[in-house]
């Protein structure tokens, strides 16, 4: 495990977006794929939408701090996105004061024209684009984060750390004041709502402040300004803030009532973020701004998207999607992986995919995830023959076998499961190895770790995270290898 000073590095740190108050940090994997035309097939209804339309400019650096074994890293960023999206007019939360962790609001309807980023560090540069078969989407409203779904699939990672802007549509008209107010009068953005609009967890001090400039003829000007510091995946962050929005205004006595939803929206951030768990530390500065406009246009008739979706993901895993589940694929195309979101990358590479698992901050796990070798379906790895690899990959840190098993999975594919207890600098951890064997012998180890403190916030994370993990052929011609007498290769994961 990772000592708690140490910050994240990375293999490819180029391949990292600005994705949470600013799009910070979130993995990119995209290699650029032509785009194409989409034509809407639903029912042909009338209907009365607004169309939003983002933009958003980033400049600043990404860095890792020295530590012993490294010398401090600084590279520069730029970072340019669009957005363009209709949802139905009165897509908005009725509680203009959020929810809580229970909220049950109805999720919003959004279908997306257009939604794309341009990345460039370290002199190269990236670009994503959410396909055409993600346009038509949900937003849940959980607290005062937005989380974007699809009903009947999945949002690979990098659509969904695309899709997480700050100062999402779905929460700017909360910024609105609940009664009546003077020109020149001042009033506190909630704190909870400040954390959702700046895509972060928590807030420990400071605020957004709204204050009424004027009111000509009739449309209102609020400015926004403060200083926030708070927390985004366990890592310290300061932001500052400035900007404004405009909205209709209705008079009421010599005051004014802010009903209307917000029309523009313009905000400068300027963000210093320390390194954390999952993501190299930035300071940048971030110019966003939202137009919305009620627009009319016939439900079914074609979209016109030419050059702004990406063509349709073939290999999409199809079912019930819901909010803060993501579909991971391996990038040679061995295994397909439906997870929770909170299982974040932080290496992706020929030596496997290591992922941590973060809940409120905290760090709770890692997992390394890695193909292995095609065997004969009938022989597949041996539950004693496993529990020797633990033990022999652990060496002086194994202490004993706290269980083993094996099991067979509705499809058909093994499970062998082994949980290890030992020590590692001194501290005690707990190792869950399980290897999968299909049908046709594709296999893959999956290694996960925790100190046992955190077993209760752990849970049963490692069996939902294979159970969501589908193998397949990374070519048609793969051929049978025989078994090696370490099936479980590779090594499990020490500290």
């Amino acid at each position: 495990m990772t000592p708690d000073n140490a910050p994240v590095a990375r293999k490819k740190p180029a391949e990292r977006l600005c994705a949470a108050c600013l799009l910070v940090a979130a993995s990119w994997t995209f290699a650029g794929v032509p785009t194409r035309s989409v034509v809407a097939t639903e029912p042909a209804t009338a209907a009365v939408e607004r169309l939003v339309e983002v933009s958003l400019a980033v400049r600043g650096s990404l860095f890792a701090e020295a530590s012993p074994e490294r010398s401090p890293v600084s590279q520069p960023i730029e970072l340019d996105a669009r957005f363009r999206f209709t949802e139905p007019a009165a897509a908005e939360p009725t509680d203009p004061a959020g929810g809580g962790e229970g909220d049950q609001r109805a999720p919003l309807c959004r279908r997306y024209h257009a939604a794309m980023a341009e990345f460039a560090t370290d002199g190269r540069r990236s670009q994503t684009t959410l396909a055409a078969d993600a346009a038509d989407l949900l937003v849940s409203v959980r607290g005062t984060t937005p989380i974007p779904y699809l009903a009947d699939g999945f949002l690979s990672r990098e659509e969904a750390d695309l899709l997480d802007v700050p100062f999402d549509a779905a929460l700017v008209d909360q910024m609105r004041p609940t009664a009546a107010v003077r020109v020149a009068e001042t009033w506190r953005v909630a704190a909870d709502l400040s954390a959702g609009l700046l895509a972060i967890d928590t807030i420990e001090s400071g605020g957004i402040d709204a204050r009424l400039v004027a009111v000509r003829d009739g449309v209102a000007e609020v400015a926004l300004e403060g200083t926030v510091t708070g927390a985004i995946d366990g890592a310290a962050t300061r932001i500052e803030i400035t900007g404004s929005y405009r909205c209709s205004a209705t008079p009421d006595a010599d005051r004014w009532l802010l009903r209307a939803p917000i029309e523009d929206l313009s905000v400068d951030v300027a963000e210093r973020r320390e390194a954390g768990w999952v993501a190299p530390g930035l300071d940048v500065t971030a110019t966003l701004t939202l137009r919305r406009a009620p627009t009319e246009r016939t439900r079914g008739e074609a979209i016109e998207s030419a050059d702004q979706l990406a063509p349709p993901v073939a290999d999409r895993p199809s079912g019930p999607g819901r909010p803060g589940i993501v579909w991971e694929r391996h990038r040679q195309g061995r295994y397909s992986l439906v997870l929770d979101e909170r299982w974040r990358v932080v290496e992706d590479s020929s030596e496997g995919l290591v992922m941590r698992l973060l809940d409120r901050g905290a760090l709770i796990a890692q997992c390394s995830i890695l193909p292995l070798p095609r065997t004969a379906a009938e022989k597949p790895p041996e539950l004693e023959t496993v529990r020797r690899d633990v033990e022999r990959s652990l060496g002086d840190q194994f202490g004993q076998i706290a269980s083993a098993e094996s099991t067979t999975r509705g499809d058909g594919t093994r499970v062998v499961r082994v949980v290890a207890e030992g020590t590692a600098e001194d501290r005690p951890f707990r190792w869950i190895h399980q290897v999968l064997t299909d049908p046709a012998g594709y296999r893959a180890a999956v290694t996960c770790m925790h100190e046992p403190a955190m077993a209760d916030r752990f849970g049963i994370a490692d069996r939902e995270l294979v159970a969501g993990l589908v193998l397949m052929a990374d070519r048609p011609d793969e051929p049978l290898r025989e078994a090696r007498n370490r099936s479980s290769s590779p090594e499990v994961p020490r500290d």
